[in-house]
């Protein structure tokens, strides 16, 4: 029954019907009276309080999952997802998530990149690939893949920024921009939390939903 309310939670309706009938035997032949009440999101929380946990210490993240450990720097990713994991199966907007839930405009709001951002990602991008051969001359592996992810972010942001031939691309509205925002960081958080403890990587790409709502669901 609880796999039946899951199911219908994200959908689908036959995969819930399915469950649902699985179990109708079972109650009856444990002459069970009504279905067994769903965990709140507090039992949520204090079941897997052991499972994944999260705490900023200064600017560095603690994160444990069922006894490692590892320390990660402060980022907006990490902010976010610590949002979501303090409210376990509670849907929060993403306009809510990065604070911009009133005055949101919608329609063209102009260039994904405007002058002055382009002519910061060309600076940055120089400062990166001298980073980058510097660290490889040193064998300072740990630089050499942090400027590599940072050069590669800005790789993708240029290209959303860019058609075919160069063409700017124009911005949709605040709630989107802010959804396919929301929903970098978070992959970017859970990917640099994966690259030190790959089973928390894991539980986290199938416990976090992400949209124009997101959510955090426990295993």
């Amino acid at each position: 029954m609880a796999l039946a309310d899951v199911m219908a939670e994200q959908g689908d309706d036959a995969a819930a019907s399915e469950h649902r009938a699985r179990a109708a035997p079972i109650f009856e032949a444990l002459n069970l009276r009504e279905k067994p009440r769903a965990p709140t999101e507090q039992t949520v929380a204090e079941a897997t309080s052991n499972e994944f946990a999260m705490h900023l210490d200064g600017d560095i993240w603690v994160i444990t999952f069922h006894g490692e450990s590892t320390s990660l720097k402060d980022s907006k990713g990490l902010a976010l997802l610590e949002r979501l994991l303090a409210q376990p199966g509670k849907e929060l907007h993403v306009l809510d998530l990065v604070g911009g839930a009133e005055n949101t405009p919608t329609g063209d709001a102009g260039p994904l990149l405007d002058d002055q951002a382009r002519n910061q990602y060309k600076r940055r991008v120089t400062e990166l690939q001298e980073d980058i051969e510097e660290a490889q001359s040193m064998g300072d592996t740990g630089r050499m893949d942090a400027a590599r992810e940072e050069l590669e972010f800005i790789t993708q942001e240029l290209s959303r920024a860019f058609g075919l031939g160069g063409r700017e691309r124009r911005s949709g509205s605040a709630a989107e921009r802010a959804r396919v925002n929301v929903r970098r960081r978070l992959k970017d958080a859970i990917g640099r939390i994966g690259k030190q403890i790959p089973d928390a990587g894991t539980y986290l790409e199938n416990t976090i939903k992400t949209g124009s709502y997101c959510k955090y669901v426990p295993m």
